[in-house]
């Protein structure tokens, strides 16, 4: 019996997990480039999905390769490769956290907030292709109520007011100011923490009073969807 070369045995397995292997897209992230994801995610207000599977899998290839296509416009999806050891260590805390305990079965994803420090939702296997439009349509919902989860900035950039706010001269609320919130929590379409009482609405503008007495007007439309919520229903109840 004749035996084949060594070039030639390792030049037919190569082509063979070649032939087999999914093709990553331009727009997939690996995993040692997430943090450039993570600022795509925060400039286009999405959030990151961190799909882990082997890419010489059979199995998965078609699901992960249709997952991309699925994602690409919801999503900055960093791909991240089964086999490579210490992976877990190598994703942010938001994505490692979410992973499946005891046995995995690949591929599964992590969708975390846009700086990764914030897990949001697991998808695991086996109904990873049939659940995920279900699957981001939940995390669509969540992000919409939680507008912080994407765009958001860390909390040492976080300002009280954004830099384009043009706030009146500082001056204390008398004790007769009519307030219609007290001083709270307000979040913007970017996620940006606004901490200010609401003096009044004056037509498409809400009229923020700030800790140190500044008031300054903001447009209404550019606040997060539960912000507007929550002043329509103090408004309706002021009326």
């Amino acid at each position: 019996m004749r035996l084949l070369p060594i070039f030639t045995l390792l030049a037919i397995v190569f082509s063979h997990s070649h032939a087999i292997a999914f093709d990553v897209p331009d727009y997939v992230y690996e995993l040692k480039d997430w943090r450039d994801a993570s600022r795509q995610a925060r400039d286009k207000k999405q959030p990151l999905v961190f799909i882990l599977a082997n890419r010489q899998g059979e199995a998965s290839r078609h699901i992960v390769e249709e997952s991309f296509k699925i994602l690409e416009p919801q999503a900055q999806i960093v791909w991240v490769d089964s086999t490579i050891r210490g992976r877990f260590d190598k994703m942010p805390d938001g994505a490692a956290e979410l992973r499946p305990r005891g046995m995995m079965t690949v591929p599964w994803a992590a969708v975390a907030s846009a700086d990764g420090r914030k897990g949001i939702k697991l998808i695991q296997n086996p109904e990873f292709r049939s659940s995920l439009p279900k699957a981001m349509e939940q995390v669509r919902k969540t992000i919409e109520n939680n507008p912080r989860l994407v765009g958001a900035k860390d909390a040492s950039e976080l300002q009280p007011v954004p830099g384009k706010l043009t706030s009146q001269k500082p001056e204390k609320p008398t004790s007769n100011t009519v307030l219609l919130a007290p001083t709270q929590s307000w979040y913007n379409a970017s996620g940006i923490k606004i901490e200010a009482a609401i003096e009044k609405i004056d037509g498409t503008q809400v009229i923020f009073i700030f800790p140190d007495g500044r008031r300054a007007p903001y447009p209404l439309d550019q606040l997060a969807q539960g912000s507007r919520q929550k002043i329509d229903q103090l408004t309706k109840q002021q009326n």
